[in-house]
């Protein structure tokens, strides 16, 4: 029998406030939401002014 995992839905916001817990690394995230962990990376560079133009 195929069990398919259920994505929770969450805001951009939330994953990265996640990730800043400092106890989640992008690709358990990306395991966690389905969303590519680049995305994340980027985001997070972006809520920490990091991102280069």
């Amino acid at each position: 029998m195929k069990m398919d995992k259920k994505k929770e839905k969450i805001s951009k916001e939330a994953i990265v406030a996640e990730y800043l817990t400092g106890t989640i690394t992008y690709r358990a995230l990306e395991a966690k939401y389905g969303v590519p962990s680049r995305s994340i990376c980027n985001w997070v560079l972006e809520y920490q002014g990091r991102k280069p133009s």
